[in-house]
């Protein structure tokens, strides 16, 4: 078999499985999210492995990349400028919620722990996905896949919530997360990207998703209110504003590397 090219076979084999795992944990009612010893594995992502384990027998150097710590930091402080320019321009209202310096001087400190921790769940989507030269073809294929896979996430959010418009901002992460993968150059370009956008939007503006806000950012608290208030609706505005500037960072770091 030569170098980045695993079979259609293959790769539909193993994303219809995944699939059909996620979809049969949302039925069951059961989390796929399992930890161990801090570490995020998300179980119907398992059989990726197979095609983690074909491109390593090909030999594919894709780990094999600089860190992309600047990337990190130009999508964190972008962020803290375009909330600053919220509020600004009295678009946003500073506060200071309760156990806010708990929750601030603990999330910088745990940053790369909670990185570390979610290295597994990142590296099985980059990396049993994407190729080192990827056809238009091979990535609407694994986009669909992504879209399918997180599927049954949005339909919970939907149907529990009862207000279908709340079920948006996760819509608009995954499409985030699809387009961050296909501008970065290794699973530690992509695992930092996402990391950096979901911890910093997420400290600044808070949030009430459960899922969303111990995984990325604090492990025993159920509900954060952000250090900036305003309607819901602006709230969302900046949210996905800064979901857009870290998409523009990456998608230049990766044309300057390509």
């Amino acid at each position: 078999m030569e170098p980045n090219k695993i079979s259609l076979l293959n790769r539909l084999t193993v994303y219809l499985t995944v699939v059909i795992i996620a979809w049969g944990f949302y039925f069951a009612e059961i989390s796929p999210l399992f930890s161990f010893i801090g570490f995020r594995i998300y179980i119907p992502l398992l059989p990726l492995t197979y095609i983690i384990y074909l491109r390593f027998r090909n030999g594919e150097p894709f780990l094999f990349r600089p860190f992309p710590w600047k990337t990190s930091l130009a999508i964190i402080a972008g962020n803290l400028l375009i909330a600053a320019g919220g509020w600004y321009f009295a678009l946003l209202k500073f506060r200071l919620p309760e156990f806010h310096f708990e929750l601030a001087a603990s999330s910088l400190a745990d940053f790369p722990v909670y990185f570390i921790w979610n290295v597994p769940l990142f590296f099985h989507i980059w990396s049993g996905l994407r190729g080192e030269k990827e056809s238009a073809g091979s990535i609407l294929l694994a986009s669909l896949f992504l879209l399918l896979f997180f599927s049954p996430q949005i339909y919970h959010e939907i149907l529990s919530l009862n207000k279908p418009e709340e079920a948006v901002p996760l819509a608009g992460f995954i499409a985030a997360v699809t387009v961050l993968w296909i501008f970065s150059k290794s699973p530690l370009h992509f695992a930092l990207n996402v990391f950096s956008t979901a911890w910093i939007i997420l400290l600044i503006y808070g949030t009430d998703h459960r899922l969303l806000l111990n995984t990325f950012l604090a492990f025993r608290y159920d509900v954060w209110e952000g250090f900036f208030k305003a309607k819901s609706e602006i709230l969302n505005y900046f949210r996905a504003g800064g979901v857009m500037f870290s998409i523009l960072v990456a998608l230049f770091a990766y044309k300057r590397t390509t």
